[in-house]
């Protein structure tokens, strides 16, 4: 009995050991093998003359069709199988082979024993054997069969997830309590949530706010309580959102409501989208334009309220009329396809015509925009249009308005023509015969009286010019005349103009004109000088013991041939307030009506200085401010020629320049000036300060620039002590007003130094940078050592005596090539003081240098090596290829180069000498004699 109990267990424990290692069908299938052979050798241990008890196990129905089965075990398992509520062994013996077939919930077992010749107890301990191996393998096989189950369902439900979280709508669900069980991203995104766990078992109430829990509420209690859906419900869940909602029930198998299905599609921009619509309608009906819509056929689709009165028309009837209806130009055969096709291109049209209403039959006129948009594929035309009744009839009396306004003008423009010939008939004349009487033989007292009525004269002759030019630009008759202007000559007529009007009131006038401007520009020079002198004139009539600066600045145009130029005229004078600025530029008025009579004048000036100045093509600006002065500025762009400065970029030999000046704007123009031509600059406002600063003998002063106004002139102590910090070798220059007291002032200074020049105001840069040539004169004059001098006391004595005689009595010929105007004045100078009878010939480029090499003989030529265009060397070798007498010529090299290389650059052009700069005296005295004594004897 213990023998029986422990084989039992043995067993057991051999048949349990399937369920340990089978976790399939497959995986099974190929245990079974493995699993009979440790059967059969514990069954032969048992029963030592029984080997082999089992020969086969096999699962069906899968396995059924692999196995080698007789047809009669076939038919059995098919008897089997079709009873599905057989658990117990179907046994049978066919060929000596005994089979077991079982069937347990769907699954089928067919073990074949070894034979059917066993006896009844070995049968019996067999057939428990299988019994409970097939009862073991089909429970592996029901357990598997549940797992697959349960993970093609867990599958399904991830699957199922993912849709519902991904769908574009709100999705949710509710308990019968209405609490939360499920809710998808979009849900969450509602309620402001980052993950499921927050919402699940809780209420619309942790939610929202009280205008929506109302609604919802009666919603939710419709569906849990009745079991009735909510379909398609708009409702706004939140201020400016909006949703459309439907609640369905869900249900058990005994059709009990346990909770419900929410979906939830925001609404929120196709309600604003809708709004949108509303409101465009509305402002569309509601227009006082017509607004029509028509297809590609000219059919009309939609008109709007105003179109509808205007055309006599029913909106609702608007598909039962044509374009051209109403509008005439698309009556013509094919011309509203013409339009259309033009209109596809995307070029508007706008169509000025006439329409009528069908019912009243009006006309009136219409300003048509039209237009073609396509919208899903289908093109539209759309016309707004508007009725201009109204601004025809305003037109019409614009035009009748203008007409009677050039009559008017016209008849003004002949009147002042008229008067203007009557006045200054009897005004010349008065004018004329004052000057006659004015020029014989007159008391004091009556000439007072006479030059009275001259003055007067001609201030009325101004103020009747004014008025004409007024007339004139107001009307549009006055013409600009541009032509070519020397810019320069203009500014120093304006200067030479004002500056005696300037002195006779106090004041000191200055010309801060920039450096390197361009010579020549293309402007209407009567007008221009018109403004300026108006300008400064004002300046002065307003200025008392100040200063008056007219400043010129420019700068060439980019990619143009044109410089603007920028002229500003500022004073010192009494300033004008914000307020009156404003009045500035109106005509017959001033700023301040008290300064009519205080100064005088019309106030047409102004106005008709700034109408010229936009007629050139600018405007005159103002800053200003009272009691300290004001600045007018206006700027032209003007062509300019492109020629090369005649101002020289430094002067040689010059390099320390002082100042003495007590007028800061003076100060600037002067350091203005001297920077350009890269002299250093010490300004003081007396010689008081320049006595402090500076110690004896410590500065060498080539030029002394100095105002005949500084007091200390007068004191010779003051100017004994002056002397010495200056040295007496050096320039002085008197900077003196028009018509000013500096005779006193220059005789003291002559006592002390050698050479005092004198420098009238309003000074020009060509001005200044002549007293600095001066300077460089004396600089290049004075003799050196070891060197034979032809000056003497100051003075260049002639090279050859009165008594020599030029052959053929013909005078020398000197061409002189040289682009520095500076440079050319102090050749021309030193040669016609070495050679008083020669003709000078001056030539600033390569052009003209060759152009008078090609002309009558040339005695001696000086060229300068370093030329814009191009170098002397060059030209040197074209003058000697020349088919002309000149190309023998001798020629001489101006060079500021000393290095040899140079020279002999210069020689082996076909030059015949050379002279470096700075040109002395006696070194140009040695090439002039030695050229030149042929032509004397």
């Amino acid at each position: 009995m213990v023998e029986e109990r422990l084989h039992t267990n043995i067993l057991l424990q051999l048949i349990y050991s399937i369920d340990a290692n089978a976790h399939s069908p497959q995986i099974l299938e190929k245990c079974l093998p493995v699993f009979m052979k440790k059967l059969n050798c514990f069954m032969a241990s048992v029963y030592r003359d029984k080997h082999g008890l089992l020969e086969e196990v096999v699962i069906f129905p899968r396995s059924l069709k692999r196995q080698p089965i007789w047809e009669e075990v076939f038919s059995l398992i098919k008897t089997v199988a079709k009873n599905s509520l057989s658990s117990s062994p179907t046994e049978a013996s066919i060929d000596d082979k005994q089979f077991y077939v079982y069937k347990i919930d769907g699954y089928g077992l067919l073990v074949l024993g070894k034979n059917s010749s066993f006896d009844y107890s070995f049968k019996y301990e067999l057939r428990h054997i299988v019994d409970m191996l097939a009862r073991t393998i089909l429970q592996i096989l029901r357990e598997n069969e549940l797992r697959a189950t349960q993970e093609q369902l867990r599958e399904k439900t991830r699957l199922l997830r993912t849709v519902v979280d991904n769908l574009p709508v709100s999705v949710y669900t509710k308990d019968i309590e209405g609490r939360k069980t499920l809710a998808n991203k979009q849900e969450l995104e509602i309620l402001g949530v980052p993950n499921e766990d927050e919402v699940i078992g809780k209420k619309d109430e942790d939610f929202y706010t009280a205008p929506f829990l109302e609604p919802a509420n009666l919603m939710d209690s419709i569906v849990l309580e009745e079991g009735l859906p909510i379909l398609n419900e708009e409702l706004e869940y939140k201020p400016g959102k909006f949703g459309i909602i439907s609640k369905l029930p869900m249900k058990d198998d005994d059709g009990n409501v346990t909770g419900l299905l929410g979906i939830t599609i925001d609404n929120t921009e196709s309600r604003m989208r809708e709004q949108e619509l509303s409101l465009l309608k509305n402002l569309i009906n509601d227009s006082s334009d017509a607004v029509q819509v028509a297809d590609e056929t000219g059919r009309m689709i939609y008109v709007n309220t105003e179109a509808s009165q205007r055309l006599g028309i029913r909106a609702e009837d608007a598909a039962n009329y044509h374009v051209k209806d109403f509008e005439p130009l698309f009556r013509e055969e094919g011309t509203w396809q013409e339009h259309i096709q033009e209109l596809k291109k995307g070029y508007p049209l706008t169509i000025y015509s006439t329409n009528s209403n069908l019912v009243t039959k009006r006309t009136f006129p219409v300003e048509v925009s039209v237009k073609f948009v396509t919208i899903a594929g289908i093109g539209y035309v759309i016309a707004i249009s508007r009725d201009i009744t109204e601004r025809k009839n305003y037109e019409l009396r614009l035009k009748e308005a203008k007409q009677k306004a050039e009559d008017a003008n016209k008849a003004k423009s002949l009147f002042l023509a008229n008067m203007s010939h009557e006045i200054r008939t009897p005004l010349n004349a008065v004018i004329g015969f004052s000057q006659l009487l004015d020029d014989t033989d007159l008391d004091d007292e009556q000439h007072e009286y006479v030059s009275n009525v001259i003055s007067s004269s001609r201030s009325l002759l101004g103020l009747i010019n004014d008025v004409l030019d007024f007339s004139k630009i107001e009307a549009g008759k006055l013409e600009l005349d541009p032509i070519k202007t020397s810019l320069y000559a203009l500014i120093q007529e304006v200067m030479d103009i004002l500056s005696y009007q300037t002195h006779q009131n106090g004041n000191t006038l200055l010309l801060n004109m920039q450096p390197g401007l361009p010579l020549d520009v293309v402007v209407d020079p009567l007008r221009l000088k018109q403004v300026l002198i108006n300008l400064l004139s004002n300046a002065n009539k307003f200025t008392h013991n100040g200063t008056v600066e007219l400043r010129v600045d420019g700068a060439a145009i980019p990619n143009s041939d044109k410089w603007r130029i920028t002229f500003y005229v500022r004073d010192t004078g009494i300033g004008i307030s914000e307020k009156n600025q404003k009045k500035l530029f109106q005509a017959f008025s001033q700023a301040d009506n008290s300064t009519t009579r205080k100064f005088g004048g019309t106030g047409l000036g102004l106005i008709i200085s700034n109408m010229l100045t936009q007629k050139m093509g600018s405007s005159i600006r103002l800053e200003s401010v009272l009691e300290k002065g004001s600045t007018f500025y206006f700027d032209l762009d003007l062509e300019a020629e492109l020629q090369k400065s005649p101002l020289p970029s430094n002067i040689p030999g010059i390099t320390d320049v002082l100042v003495v000046s007590d007028n800061e704007a003076e100060q600037k123009i002067f350091k203005r000036i001297l920077k350009s031509v890269q002299i250093k600059d010490f300004c003081v406002d007396s010689l008081q300060t320049f006595i402090s600063l500076q110690e004896e003998n410590q500065q060498r002063w080539q030029l002394v620039f100095i105002s005949a106004d500084d007091p200390l002139l007068q004191n010779e102590k003051m100017l004994s002590r002056f002397v010495k910090r200056v040295t007496a070798s050096a320039i002085i220059c008197l900077v003196v007003n028009p018509l000013g007291d500096f005779i006193r002032a220059e005789r003291a200074l002559k006592n002390s130094f050698n050479l005092v020049l004198k420098l009238n105001r309003p000074f020009s840069v060509e001005t200044v940078l002549d007293k600095l040539g001066h300077a460089y004169l004396q600089q290049a004059e004075k003799p050196e050592s070891n060197t034979v001098s032809v000056a003497q006391q100051g003075k260049i004595r002639p090279l050859f005596s009165s008594i020599a005689r030029r052959l053929n009595d013909r005078h020398p010929v000197i061409l002189i090539v040289e682009d520095v105007e500076l440079n050319m004045m102090l050749a021309t100078t030193l040669i016609s003081k070495l050679l008083p009878e020669a003709q000078l010939l001056k030539a600033y480029n390569a052009e003209e240098a060759l152009k008078h090499s090609k002309g009558d003989p040339i005695d001696l030529i000086f060229m300068d090596v370093h030329l814009p265009d191009k170098d002397g060397v060059e030209i040197t070798k074209e003058i000697r290829l020349l088919d002309h007498h000149n190309a023998s010529a001798p020629i001489v090299a101006l060079t500021a180069g000393t290095v040899k290389e140079e020279q002999e650059r210069c020689l082996n052009s076909g030059m015949n000498d050379y002279i470096t700069k700075p040109i002395k005296t006696a070194e140009l005295a040695r090439i002039l004699k030695s050229y030149l004594k042929k032509l004397y004897r």
